[in-house]
């Protein structure tokens, strides 16, 4: 689909961006490429949906698509990957509701910025939300990502509804 070419050149372009020496600015230069790819799917959707119905891509759809994608490619090694790796350091967390939850428990926010992830739909509040996970993770000596990934391990009992960790995978 549209979509799917869009995020498949983002990330290919994103791969062949120089990660730039500074921390700062490379932080910088992800968020904007984040920020532009999650607002053309939601213009996307918004024109192929039109006037058919009121469903809408939220920001907090989009932000999942993209976080969640970047992340399989790291993980399952996909080629472009390789030119990725730079870019680790400075990706988002994919927000959802163990993460959500995980960031009330862990204190890193003291009220969720939305009801669900799903219908969240303020870029601004995810911004923020995000600079917040950037933070806490710097001082656990993580990337986000690490955060991430100790998150929903911890927390995805509570919300998948699983007893024990046996029945996962």
């Amino acid at each position: 689909s549209g979509a799917k070419t869009k995020i498949k050149d983002a990330i290919i372009a994103l791969s062949k961006k120089s990660p730039l020496i500074n921390v700062e600015q490379r932080q910088k230069s992800f968020d904007q490429w984040h920020s532009d790819l999650c607002n053309a799917l939601k213009i996307y959707y918004d024109a192929l949906l039109g006037q058919n119905t009121k469903i809408r891509l939220t920001y907090g759809q989009a932000q999942k698509w993209v976080n969640m994608t970047l992340k399989y490619c790291w993980v399952c090694g996909v080629a472009a990957s390789n030119d990725l790796t730079n870019w680790f350091s400075a990706a988002h967390v994919a927000v959802d509701e163990i993460i959500l939850l995980a960031a009330q428990r862990e204190k890193v926010i003291i009220e969720r910025p939305c009801r669900k992830w799903s219908v969240w739909d303020s870029q601004q509040q995810y911004e923020v939300f995000q600079k917040l996970l950037r933070d806490f993770s710097a001082k656990q000596n993580k990337t986000p990502l690490e955060l991430e990934f100790d998150w929903w391990l911890k927390y995805r009992s509570e919300v998948i509804g699983f007893e024990n960790d046996e029945k996962v995978g």
